[in-house]
């Protein structure tokens, strides 16, 4: 496979899942679509530590 159409078929695969911009993010299988930093607020404590898996 050439490197546009590997190109190409990420483009479409985004296209299919939603994508409409970068960065996306998705949590669970599901987009989230607020900014990074809510995103950043949804893994960690008040305090900015990594919360524990």
């Amino acid at each position: 496979m050439e490197l546009t159409d590997r190109i190409d078929a990420d483009f479409q695969g985004g296209v299919m899942s939603g994508v409409n911009g970068t960065p996306s993010f998705y949590v669970n299988g599901k987009k989230f679509n607020a900014g990074a930093e809510d995103l950043f607020k949804l893994f960690t404590n008040k305090k900015g530590d990594l919360l524990e898996q």
